[in-house]
């Protein structure tokens, strides 16, 4: 018997080196997620900006523009449940947590994940944060939450023909070019008839179900930021679609009002999405999402104005003490 499980140890224990070094290669290998989380965890004492958020704020707010400690947490397909789940798991460890930006998004407010969306894992393996209870597969191993995608990331890269994307230590993407818009040589002729498709897909998927759970969330968030003296930016940041093109009147008047009584309950800044003439083709990757160097432009408008309020609220403080 002591023979045979000797056999059995030796057959096995190769697989088992081998599953153990493709989890901690998938767990710390350079990725924007990884970077996201380990570099906001290892300043939390330093953070004064976080920015939440879906892949909208991710591609859009890149902290290094900014002169204040800036940590952007945003994730493409980030719904507001995440944002709190996050906020609420580290706000009491954000000492010198000055201003939080939260999206406030036509396109991405409906946003509301399934308990099987595969990237659920992630953030328990990076962040704790449990949004609905995991199987113990997936609480053991991030390479659980999802072989099919590993093993797709794992190909490409051992094929060498994947882009050499240059993410920071903060976990932003700085070469993050590759798309619609570069493949068609950022000509508004060739993109007219993918953006007349894009509307269209966007007018399908447009729903308002969840409009009402998530403005309660969010208004979690602003409650606790206005009791700690945190100030709440609420920004929209800009896309290549036109709004007149695919939003629903209703549910526009629905988001409206729901900004409205932010700004008139708490005072909130609210940043609307800049002018369609402020961002041009070439500032995007795809008909949602900035690429690089609009991040660059719309961060340093961003930055400036969080230090517009910033200081105008410390001018405030003074003057009441």
């Amino acid at each position: 018997m002591k023979a045979l499980l000797n056999k059995v140890f030796w057959f096995v224990l190769p697989f088992v080196v081998v599953f153990i070094a493709l989890e901690l290669f998938i767990t710390f290998k350079v990725s924007t997620f990884g970077n996201k989380a380990r570099y906001f965890k290892k300043n939390l004492e330093h953070v004064e900006v976080l920015v939440l958020g879906s892949s909208h704020n991710q591609n859009a707010i890149n902290p290094k523009y900014f002169n204040r400690f800036t940590a952007n947490v945003a994730y493409g397909g980030q719904d507001v449940r995440l944002d709190s789940a996050l906020f609420f798991n580290y706000a009491h460890k954000l000492k010198r947590l000055k201003a939080v930006i939260l999206e406030l998004d036509y396109t991405t407010i409906n946003q509301k994940l399934e308990a099987n969306y595969f990237r659920l894992p992630w953030y328990y393996h990076y962040y704790g944060v449990e949004l609905f209870k995991l199987p113990i597969e997936k609480k053991i191993s991030l390479y659980a939450s999802s072989p099919t995608f590993f093993n797709t990331q794992l190909k490409t890269m051992l094929s060498g023909d994947s882009y050499p994307y240059i993410i920071s230590a903060n976990g932003f993407c700085e070469n993050d070019f590759p798309g619609v818009f570069l493949s068609n040589d950022y000509s508004d002729s060739l993109l007219k008839p993918l953006l007349i498709k894009k509307t269209k897909d966007e007018i399908k998927a447009d729903k308002s179900n969840n409009l009402w759970g998530n403005f309660s969330t969010i208004k979690s968030i602003v409650n606790y930021c206005n009791k700690n003296d945190i100030a709440v930016i609420c920004n929209v940041p800009p896309i290549y679609l036109k709004a007149v093109d695919y939003e629903k009147p209703l549910k526009r008047k629905i988001l409206d009002s729901f900004t409205d009584y932010l700004k008139n309950q708490y005072n909130l800044t609210i940043l609307a999405r800049p002018r369609e003439n402020d961002f041009i083709s070439r500032d995007f990757k795809d008909f949602t999402h900035l690429n690089s160097d609009g991040a660059k432009k719309y961060s340093l408008l961003l930055a400036d104005t969080i230090n517009k309020i910033l200081k105008k609220e410390n001018q405030t403080s003074d003057t009441n003490n």
